[in-house]
């Protein structure tokens, strides 16, 4: 993934503006049909598209602007040439004013043989911010989906983006949860879309609201599921963008849809993560369930990207159905400057999303605010601590699916939860830790929180506990074999 940013102008905030960009096979692309949606312009935003090639063979490809509201488009290239690896960006306006306001972008093939790959970009107009909208393929077929992300503020409103492609006239309800007020009762409302039309609401919110605003608004965040009554409805689009609420000088960030069938993984990671003196970043995570599903509970586990170790304590997080988190200051904690979060599904099944939010400024209300949006990648399966007995002279250890119990002959400890390993063999948990020795107090003996970080390499456990409270206590270090259960000399 790229991040690119460019400092803002007064009379602006002073700070950064940019967008991401995530990274796609080299030599896979589209050799068919492809749209980008969401294509606007006004006196606030103004939307660049851009093709490339990701392979090295040449490709010539057809592109055309389509209204959102009526049949009229406008040819921007019959035939645009990309030579291997090459790029070309439709810059709008282009030295002359086209007769749509909003639309779509259709590029087609027309060479036999190659790949191409597409993408738009809208920007403010003032700030140059700008959100990134991949390209989608025109012949996919769906019939739900779910927008990770819409907030309502007094400073943010949410901009949607729907879109109906096809040629058959489409039906969807809109199903909104609220993570903030939790209040567990969903907000629905309805939209038709003619076959070949596009819709943007400013404000996706007044579809919900029962009169009109205007007074106070109250936070809400939370999920949205979109779903088609006609099945597989092909060549639709939706998505969300976040913008701040100024009338000038605006920022967002877009959130695209997925698809819950394509989210029932049990492991992704957020990559390229930030928190310094010039950035902040956010961890968000969300239950894609429908309302009938299971509650999942996820592990977040920060990665120091400059040691390529577990920074900080895992966090866990169990969500119902629909349900949307976003931990507060979740990767700032761990004190990493720059790094990745894994995420592992512990319990439940169905699908589950995340996504990471790269912020400009240290803390909220510096810089611009702007985001940049970084979408969970899903990959593998996770490697849990290998349950059992685990022990060596003066130490046994038991590992379950409920966590680690730990003895010594003078002390005791406890790590809650689901253990898992990065591909190196190592682990950070919380966890308890109490020493022993005399008659036992009434109440048990004094429980410090500790850190544990261990290292599993030829079922050899290294484990160094280091206590959060007693600064002054040095960090103790256990060994352990796997397999191995010793007897205990218990201290008097």
């Amino acid at each position: 993934m790229a991040r690119v940013t460019a400092p803002t102008r007064p009379p602006y905030t002073a700070g950064m503006a940019g967008v991401s960009f995530a990274a796609v096979p080299a030599e896979e692309g589209f050799t068919g049909r492809a749209v980008v949606f969401g294509f606007h312009q006004s006196a606030q935003d103004r939307t660049n598209v851009a093709l490339y090639n990701p392979g090295a063979e040449p490709v010539s490809v057809s592109v055309t602007l389509h209204s959102g509201t009526s049949e009229a488009r406008v040819v921007l290239s019959e035939k645009e040439d990309l030579a291997g690896y090459g790029w070309k960006q439709f810059t709008f306006p282009a030295g002359r004013t086209l007769p749509i306001d909003q639309g779509f972008v259709r590029i087609e093939r027309i060479s036999k043989t190659g790949v191409y790959g597409a993408y738009g970009v809208v920007n403010d107009n003032d700030t140059n911010d700008g959100s990134f909208i991949p390209a989608v393929a025109e012949d996919e077929t769906r019939t739900s989906w779910m927008i990770p992300v819409m907030v309502d503020s007094s400073a943010y409103r949410s901009e949607l983006t729907l879109a109906n492609a096809g040629d058959v006239n489409a039906t969807f309800t809109l199903q909104y949860l609220d993570s903030v007020t939790r209040s567990g009762l969903p907000l629905s409302a309805t939209l038709s879309l003619p076959a070949r039309r596009q819709v943007i609401v400013p404000d996706v919110f007044d579809l919900f609201r029962s009169g009109p605003s205007g007074g106070e608004i109250l936070t809400s965040a939370g999920t949205l599921r979109v779903q088609a009554d006609e099945e597989k409805v092909r060549g639709t689009f939706a998505g969300v963008r976040v913008l701040t609420r100024q009338e000038r000088g605006r920022f967002g960030v877009f959130a695209p849809a997925f698809s819950p069938a394509s989210a029932d993984a049990s492991q992704g990671f957020l990559w390229g993560l930030r928190a310094d003196v010039q950035t902040r970043s956010n961890v968000a995570i969300l239950n894609a369930n429908a309302s009938t599903g299971e509650t999942i509970t996820l592990q977040l586990q920060v990665f120091d990207g400059a040691r390529g170790r577990p920074a900080g304590a895992p966090l866990t997080v169990t969500l119902a159905p629909g349900q949307w988190a976003q931990p507060d200051g979740f990767f700032a904690r761990s004190g990493a400057t720059r790094g990745d979060v894994r995420i592992v599904r512990v319990s439940g099944t169905g699908p589950w999303w995340a996504y990471g939010i790269v912020n400009d400024g240290s803390a909220p209300g510096e810089g611009t605010g702007d985001g940049s949006f970084v979408p969970i990648a899903f990959t593998g399966a996770p490697a849990p601590l290998p349950e059992g007995a685990w022990g060596e002279t003066g130490v046994r250890m038991w590992v379950d699916e409920s966590g680690v119990a730990i003895e010594t002959d003078c002390t005791h400890g406890k790590i809650a939860g689901p253990i898992f390993l990065d591909a190196q063999g190592r682990f950070s948990a919380e966890g308890t830790y109490s020493f022993e020795g005399g008659p036992t107090p009434e109440g048990g003996y004094p429980v410090h929180r500790v850190v544990y970080s261990g290292l599993v390499e030829k079922g050899q456990m290294t484990l160094t506990i280091r206590f959060v409270m007693l600064s002054a206590s040095q960090d103790v270090r256990l060994t352990a074999t796997q397999g191995v259960s010793p007897q205990l000399n218990k201290c008097l």
